[in-house]
């Protein structure tokens, strides 16, 4: 292996001068953080994707697209102002880890951890990706069904919202494989689902089914909640809490945008009928929880709202939301 270069830097990403070795060629312009560095015309700019960052100042040329999350910081900051803490690799925060068998050196076997987060490449494709900002393009089966079933969401309004908003949040979750599909109620941090899983509650069309996509819609529409402050975790009924009432309005948007029947109950009985307790749906299909918030077209904002309004404050439903 050649050695290009070594460089010495500041915490924000400054090079110190005098302590830094560079080759005749190659030249390498993947630097601080392994990102590009765009130095036509003396511009110095570090290539983050979305945004540039300018590592002499400690801040990136554009406003932060997702600063009314952070109101304590300025819009340009960079790592929350703590780069010894933090990185900012591109606001992503869906993540999943590749464990590969590797041989080493020594003959002995070994597994190594790779982490890929989910977001959009300089060429503005989205997929999971390195550190670097390069997609993945391995042959794992989980990473790559994950992230058709997250282009499969964004590929409709809500589902764009929901994933958008969990991708660009300061929090972080990594989506594992799991037999059953779950969420972690506490703080969000991980989401278990089984790409094969196909089993629902019960729909319109009287079937148990639903698409594995809509199922990872909603445990992420769990985490949602946990990071937004809104969960309920009360008890809604037989021991189901209140939080599925609201992952299954957002699995019915989901469910609307992608012409699939809408879920009537959250849960069956043992002998595969509905459980009337948990039904969701009035007769005609509306919502018996939520009301509808507006008459014209509704925007993946107000669908999902930065902080809905927690099931047990709601006290009557005068509109029913039409889905």
């Amino acid at each position: 292996a050649k050695q290009l270069s070594e460089h010495s830097y500041y915490p924000f990403g400054m090079t110190m001068a005098g302590l830094s070795y560079v080759s005749a060629s190659p030249t390498n312009k993947y630097k601080y953080n392994g990102k590009e560095l765009q130095d036509d015309y003396n511009l110095n700019l570090y290539d983050y994707g979305a945004r540039f960052y300018d590592a002499k100042i400690g801040r990136f040329t554009t406003q932060d697209a997702f600063a009314e999350k952070y109101y304590s910081l300025s819009t340009y900051q960079y790592g929350g102002n703590n780069p010894i803490k933090n990185i900012d690799i591109n606001g992503d925060s869906i993540w999943v880890t590749v464990h590969t068998n590797i041989a080493n050196p020594d003959g002995t076997s070994g597994i190594q951890t790779s982490r890929y987060y989910y977001g959009q490449n300089k060429d503005g494709n989205s997929g999971f990706l390195n550190a670097s900002g390069n997609l993945y393009s391995g042959n794992n089966a989980f990473v790559n069904q994950v992230s058709s079933a997250l282009g499969d969401l964004r590929s409709k309004s809500t589902g764009r919202s929901l994933v958008d908003e969990l991708a660009g949040s300061s929090n972080n979750t990594e989506i594992a494989y799991g037999s059953r599909n779950s969420a972690n109620g506490q703080d969000g941090s991980y989401i278990k689902w089984n790409p094969t899983k196909t089993a629902g509650g019960p729909d319109q069309s009287g079937t148990n089914t639903r698409r594995a996509y809509i199922g990872l819609g909603h445990e992420m529409s769990h985490v949602q909640d946990v990071w937004n402050g809104t969960i309920d975790a009360s008890e809604w009924t037989n021991g189901i809490p209140k939080s599925e009432i609201y992952a299954t309005h957002v699995e019915n948007q989901l469910r609307a945008e992608h012409g699939v029947p809408l879920r009537t109950n959250y849960a069956i009985n043992s002998d595969g009928t509905p459980n009337v307790a948990t039904r969701i749906l009035n007769s005609n299909g509306t919502s018996r929880f939520y009301n509808q918030t507006n008459t014209y077209n509704i925007t993946p904002n107000l669908i999902l709202g930065a902080t809905p309004p927690p099931i047990r404050q709601i006290i009557s439903v005068t509109s029913p939301f039409k889905y």
